[in-house]
């Protein structure tokens, strides 16, 4: 099975066109070098919350400061939900955008599966779990089919501090964690802290997945300590587990924020707590790359 791994910068985007044709763009660099499943990075349809806010998330220097813009410019629809329980601003401005934001995901997504024949695990974007203002906001991840049409989700079970402080986001259960067959093989979706967790990465296992799918986004210099770290992660799991993994980076700037980090591909280790191999990785952790690899799970 011939799968890809798509290090791709997070951007904010003046449209939606822009968005729909670099997934396409990457989708179809995919297909030509005959893959049949492509990864693309955690948090890749964030920035979709600024699709009709570009004017300041052009200009924006910092998060914070992004933020307090935002939340300026629609003060009137937060201001609305002030006063219901566990109100935070940030959940509240994307439970608001929510419907444009997945309408705009799934379009891309699904056209560019369709038109390749792929199997795309679509990164993650922030969604509430259902429709009501009440609904968690979860880190989802959707898999689009051959077909185009969304085959599983799966939720972030392991949030960073930041998303939970800064974002709103809150943390999903392990049921939420998503499990679908592409050809022979079952892949399960495991976005990024997630694979620090065994239990977690156990229960897919458990659930029949021989590799582990993992759309990341690493908001910190890729320097020794960060690399060490991010063996104990997707790596760690693979020698343990005794299944491959791809690990697919995101990269770039997002109002000041830099995300830098190694895509990879490891193959099934042969023997119970042998090291796996790097089938492939990209070059380098800043830039945007396809990495390609065969798996034989």
């Amino acid at each position: 099975m011939r799968v890809a791994a798509i290090q791709m910068a997070l951007r904010f985007w003046p449209t939606e066109a822009d968005f729909a044709g670099s997934v396409m763009d990457w989708s179809r660099r995919a297909s030509d070098a005959e893959a049949v499943l492509a990864v693309f990075p955690e948090d890749v349809g964030l920035p979709l919350v600024c699709l009709d806010d570009y004017d300041l998330a052009s200009r924006a220097t910092t998060v914070t400061g992004l933020a307090m813009s935002l939340i300026q410019r629609h003060w009137k629809e937060i201001a609305g939900a002030a006063f219901r329980p566990g109100f935070h601003p940030a959940r509240v401005l994307f439970q608001g955008k929510a419907a444009r934001m997945e309408e705009v995901y799934n379009a891309a997504f699904s056209a560019a599966a369709r038109e390749c024949g792929l199997h795309i695990v679509a990164g993650s974007l922030p969604l509430p779990c259902g429709r009501d203002d009440a609904k968690p906001l979860h880190n989802l991840s959707r898999v689009f089919g051959p077909d185009g049409k969304r085959v599983v989700n799966s939720c972030k079970v392991e949030l960073l501090d930041m998303e939970a402080r800064d974002l709103g986001l809150q943390p999903a259960g392990v049921e939420e964690l998503g499990v679908f067959d592409c050809g022979e093989s079952r892949v399960g979706v495991a976005i990024c802290k997630d694979v620090w967790n065994p239990s977690t990465i156990s229960h897919l296992s458990g659930k029949g997945a021989q590799v582990i799918a993992s759309p990341q986004a690493n908001p910190a210099a890729w320097d020794e300590n960060e690399q060490a770290s991010n063996r104990e992660g997707l790596y760690a799991r693979c020698r343990e587990l005794g299944v491959a993994g791809i690990q697919a980076m995101g990269v770039g700037n997002l109002a000041g924020l830099e995300f830098q980090g190694q895509s990879a591909i490891f193959a099934r280790p042969v023997h119970a707590g042998e090291e796996p191999r790097i089938l492939a990785q990209a070059s380098d952790a800043t830039g945007e790359h396809l990495v390609i690899a065969d798996l034989n799970p």
